[in-house]
């Protein structure tokens, strides 16, 4: 298992890196033309429509993360990879203008892809908890997730340097 989650870690810092690219040219940086007011406007907006997201999923869903935390986990990665490959294409919604903040597909795509964001994060993390306790065979619940999290992140550390 842990073997894979590295692999899937090491390629989402990737592909993270990717998309935050193409949602920086989506935003306009490097476009003379693209205003910062409506890029923050855009991002407020956005971030605002995942954290509702996440108080929505948490209220509907919330107690079935523990009944069924391997599906979740799956359902978690499928989300993000969908959040990823979204951002990745989002500044092709708008090619013409090269900013895409007045753009409404681009938008709707971009909010789509945070409230998945959100979800993979309520899902992820509580699910995480289940693997932990998995994994703690010596009640060490603390360790094990202490080692899992300097694991991912040194991992991240070395995607983000590819």
């Amino acid at each position: 298992y842990q073997i894979w989650d590295t692999v899937q870690a090491f390629c989402s810092t990737v592909t993270g890196m990717l998309a935050a690219k193409a949602m920086l040219t989506g935003m306009g940086v490097g476009n003379d033309t693209a205003s910062v007011g409506a890029a923050l406007w855009q991002a407020t907006v956005r971030r605002n429509i995942g954290k509702v997201a996440r108080i929505v999923f948490v209220t509907f869903k919330g107690a079935d993360l523990d009944d069924n935390a391997k599906t979740w986990r799956i359902v978690a990665d499928v989300l993000n990879d969908m959040a990823l490959a979204i951002e990745l294409v989002s500044p092709a919604l708008c090619p013409a203008v090269g900013d895409c903040n007045a753009q409404w597909s681009y938008f709707a795509a971009v909010s789509m892809a945070e409230t998945f964001r959100a979800v993979v994060g309520v899902a992820g993390g509580a699910t995480r908890v289940a693997l932990t306790q998995h994994f703690a065979l010596r009640d060490n619940y603390g360790d094990v997730n202490a080692k899992d999290g300097s694991q991912e992140v040194f991992v991240e550390i070395l995607g983000s340097t590819v």
